[in-house]
């Protein structure tokens, strides 16, 4: 299927797909919210809606607990389980040649868009904020996100959660569940601890505030494959700790900077929720569900520049049509903010799954860079002959 996701184990997990698909809505929405809010310039108008949106990027740190579990699955199969463990030059090769072909051909897209649609962009300031991004640096060098991709510093994030991730999953040579849970649950609660301490500037945008949520996707993984034997049983009790749980992290966002770094443990609970509630797991494991969570990562390179320009492509259209004009700027914001979204997401999800099918998918397939090779190899090689 051309919107199927292709794995580099060849195992899917819909739960986890699904789980993306919770996490890039939230985000969306979230970004969607702002837009509205800083299109119409109602930013007095705090409804619950509004309310709720306005912490929607914190579904970047759901993505965070995920990738914990994804990267974890392999390496704990191997130290547990006794199967093969990833090679580490393959683990290396498989991240660079999954992830930043579609990361690259998007900092160019936004580094050209502007200079056509904005006259005062200025291509030689921004190039410095290009380099700096395309090696996952711009955080650290500039203590700031980047100005070319506004989503590009969670990405370096996660970038340098890859390049420890190895390391990191040593926890798993520990054969004693009871120490190895122990010591996650540990560093867990510590790097929850600095995330509070160090939340601003160059730390609060590094791997250093973010750590206690890949740490509880391994945790997640640890409990999937030696508790649940990677098939868990199902029940209605969990569905009700899940509804618990996610209501619980709604109310940690409402709680400051401590709730914000406390509400890792009832999401890691809500996970789980996902695996063992019986409606919880029928709603993640759904096609529509876990298609559009797998592909989470170009809607989330490219949502927030569809949100941008959309006003721009279709401002005459909206001239011609006053009374929309009028809807926006007049009907209550909860409802403009669902309007707009069921009009907009559809769309978001429309383009992004053409770029998906034609920048992404083909980088899923583990050889398309030799297969690439190759076809430059044979001409060249025909040329010197």
């Amino acid at each position: 299927m051309w919107l199927s996701r292709d794995t580099t184990s060849g195992q899917f997990i819909p739960e986890i797909d699904g789980l993306r698909f919770i996490a890039i809505l939230y985000v969306v929405l979230f970004h969607l919210c702002e837009r509205i809010i800083k299109i119409t310039g109602r930013t007095t108008e705090n409804t619950p809606l509004v309310s709720f949106l306005s912490h929607g990027h914190f579904g970047v740190q759901f993505f965070f607990v995920i990738s914990g579990a994804v990267i974890a699955l392999p390496f704990a199969k191997g130290y547990l389980l006794g199967e093969k463990t990833p090679n580490i030059k393959n683990y290396f090769l498989r991240r660079i040649t999954r992830l930043e072909p579609p990361y690259v051909v998007h900092l160019l897209i936004l580094f050209v868009l502007p200079a056509v649609m904005m006259p005062n962009y200025s291509v030689i300031k921004q190039l410095p904020h290009l380099l700096a991004s395309f090696v996952y640096l711009h955080n650290i060098i500039y203590g700031s996100a980047s100005t070319i991709s506004n989503v590009a510093w969670s990405l370096e994030i996660e970038f340098q959660f890859y390049v420890l991730a190895p390391i990191i999953t040593c926890i798993f040579m520990i054969q004693s569940k009871k120490y190895r849970r122990v010591l996650l649950v540990f560093l867990i609660a510590f790097f929850s601890l600095v995330s509070f301490l160090l939340k601003d500037g160059r730390a609060g945008l590094s791997i250093l505030c973010s750590t206690h949520f890949f740490l509880a996707g391994f945790l997640l993984i640890d409990v999937y494959i030696t508790e649940w034997n990677q098939t868990p049983n199902k029940s209605f009790v969990w569905d009700i700790l899940s509804v618990l749980s996610w209501l619980s992290v709604v109310a940690l966002f409402y709680q400051g900077e401590l709730g914000k770094c406390l509400f890792v443990a009832p999401l890691l609970i809500a996970y789980c929720g996902a695996f063992r509630g019986k409606l919880f797991n029928w709603f993640f494991c759904q096609p529509l569900v876990y298609i559009i969570g797998g592909m989470c990562y170009t809607i989330y390179l490219y949502h927030f520049t569809i949100f941008a320009y959309f006003p721009i492509f279709f401002a005459k259209i909206l001239d011609l049509c006053g009374f929309i004009t009028v809807f926006i700027f007049n009907a209550p914001i909860w409802l403009v903010i669902v309007i707009v979204s069921l009009f907009l997401i559809p769309f978001v999800i429309f383009i992004s799954a053409l770029l998906f099918i034609f920048i992404e998918k083909p980088c899923m397939r583990k050889d398309w860079h030799i297969k690439l090779f190759e076809c430059f190899k044979a001409p060249l090689e025909a040329s010197q002959k």
